[in-house]
């Protein structure tokens, strides 16, 4: 079932493509991270949108905010676990 999502690369799609699209397909994002090259690639422009799309700069801004994303969840999970901390060191009131 997980085939019919996957986007089929056609040959006359540049090979570029087909990389940039296994990369962001992958489990994996430190390796993708450690395999990204540094060619960017970029959509051109049509009538329908006139600005041009960096993959590469979406890739990079996406793996950002992950990172950030997952930094911040530990700073929440440190936050609870001082708060709980705290609370137990608190004297109970009869």
């Amino acid at each position: 079932m997980k085939d019919n999502y996957v986007k089929k690369v056609q040959k006359k799609e540049p090979p570029n493509l087909k990389k940039l699209i296994d990369e962001l397909s992958t489990e994996d994002l430190n390796s993708a991270k450690n395999n990204i090259s540094t060619q960017s690639v970029t959509i051109p422009t049509t009538e329908n949108d006139p600005d041009p799309v960096n993959f590469l700069n979406l890739y990079k801004e996406l793996i950002s905010a992950e990172d950030d994303n997952r930094k911040s969840n530990q700073e929440v999970i440190k936050r609870y676990y001082n708060f709980g901390i705290k609370s137990c060191e608190m004297p109970r009131i009869p």
